[in-house]
C-alpha cells in the first residue's frame, strides 16, 4: 500500500485501530520493510496484481478486503472474488474497492484545460 489511497488508509487505521492485523500486497521487499517499520500491525505479502493465486488465497482468509489498486485490472478482481467466495463457506467477508480517481480529470485532460476550473460537479 504505497499509493495515495492505500497510504492514507494505513495512516488513519494505524492511528484509530492499532489492534487490527493487516496483510498488504506489496511488490518488493524494500517497500515491505518500510511498511513493517512504519506500521507494526502490517504483514507484507509479496506479489503484484498478476499474482492471482496469492490474491485469491489472501482474500479467502480476510474478514475485509480493501482493494485500492486499478479498477481496470480484471485478473486481480476475479482473484478477490474467487477468494471471497471460498470464505463465504465459513462466514461472509466484506470487499471494498475504491479506485479510478483519474476519471475526475478526464474532462480536463481531453480539453487540455490544465489549471482551469471546469463546471462538472461530482457527488457520491
Amino acid at each position: 500500500m504505497t499509493g495515495y489511497i492505500g497510504g492514507d488508509f494505513l495512516h488513519v487505521v494505524s492511528t484509530k485501530h492499532p489492534e487490527w492485523q493487516i496483510r498488504s500486497l506489496t511488490r518488493d521487499r524494500a517497500k515491505g520493510d518500510r511498511l513493517k517499520q512504519t506500521y507494526q500491525q502490517v504483514t507484507p505479502v509479496f506479489g503484484d496484481l498478476t499474482s492471482s493465486a496469492i490474491i485469491e488465497e489472501e482474500a479467502s482468509k480476510a474478514d475485509i478486503v480493501l482493494h485500492f489498486a486499478s479498477c481496470d485490472h480484471v485478473g486481480s478482481a476475479k482473484a478477490i472474488a474467487k477468494g471471497m467466495a471460498r470464505r463465504e463457506a465459513k462466514s461472509p467477508g466484506h470487499w471494498i474497492h475504491t479506485s479510478g480517481a483519474l476519471i475526475m480529470a478526464t474532462e480536463s485532460l481531453r480539453k487540455e484545460a490544465y489549471g482551469v476550473q471546469l463546471e462538472q460537479k461530482y457527488n457520491d
